[in-house]
């Protein structure tokens, strides 16, 4: 049952209405079990916002634990930090 922080920006801090928490995990420990755990926390706004119209994780959505992009499948660990988050677009490189 690890216990994580997870960090959220902006959608997700609006949202969650924080910038972090800890949560527990009481099942396999992976992130797709912290992302069921969030959408039951809370609701549907957060469901929409990481959820494509297949149900998929939208291709949009970063996830990184401890600073490295991880996927639904990847193992959570007691203390690691996780980061919820939407890449920044806009503006063409020079």
């Amino acid at each position: 049952m690890p216990k994580v922080r997870v960090k959220y920006f902006l959608t997700f801090k609006d949202i969650t209405g924080k910038m972090e928490e800890e949560i527990v995990l009481d099942g396999e420990g992976t992130v797709d079990e912290l992302l069921k755990l969030l959408i039951k926390k809370y609701g549907k706004k957060f469901e929409r916002s990481i959820l494509d119209e297949k149900e998929q994780l939208s291709p949009y959505l970063k996830i990184l634990v401890n600073e490295k992009e991880a996927g639904p499948k990847a193992k959570l660990e007691e203390n690691d930090v996780v980061y919820i988050l939407f890449p920044p677009s806009g503006g063409k490189g020079k």
